[in-house]
Formats: structure tokens, sequence, C-alpha cells
């Protein structure tokens, strides 16, 4: 994940915002909780990871391996960038 990190960093360079775009992080959610779907989570059972409205909030559903995966196949046009003006600059 740091890894990661740092080639944005290095993308996006000192002058530049990054963010991710809406849709690829309303995309993310949606395979987060198809995968949700069928854990254990969603067998009925009664717990903190489940909201009154039925939706399921834990974290990650699948194991520590996929997760460290994840950040190799990042798609970079799911992100954008913009350039920082002194509105926008952090202290």
């Amino acid at each position: 994940m740091v890894r990661f990190i740092v080639r944005m960093i290095i993308r996006s360079g000192k002058d530049k915002l990054l963010s991710v775009k809406r849709s690829a992080q309303d995309d993310y959610n949606d395979s987060i909780h198809a995968a949700l779907a069928e854990s254990v989570w969603a067998s009925g059972c009664k717990s903190w990871y489940i909201s009154e409205s039925g939706r399921i909030t834990t974290l990650y559903p699948k194991n520590a391996t996929a997760f460290k995966r994840q950040p190799a196949t990042v798609n970079y046009d799911d992100f954008q960038m913009i350039e920082a003006s002194h509105d926008n600059k952090a202290a």
C-alpha cells in the first residue's frame, strides 16, 4: 500500500491535488457490496456489522492477500488531478 501511495504522489507532483472520481468510488463500493452479499454477514445473522436498513458495513469482505494485491491493478483513469491553487493548498 505504501508503494501505491508513493506512486500516486509522484504521479500527481507537488502542484496538483489528487482525488478518486465519483464513478470509480461507486463502482468499487458496488463490488464490495456484491462480495458482502455472498458472505456470512448476509446469512440472516444479527451483527453490529449490519445497519438497521440491512446494509452490511464491515470494512472489507475479502482476505488480506486480496487487499494487498489491489493496488497492483490500479486504473489511473479512476483518479483526477487538479491544479492546486492558493485556495485549496494544504497548509
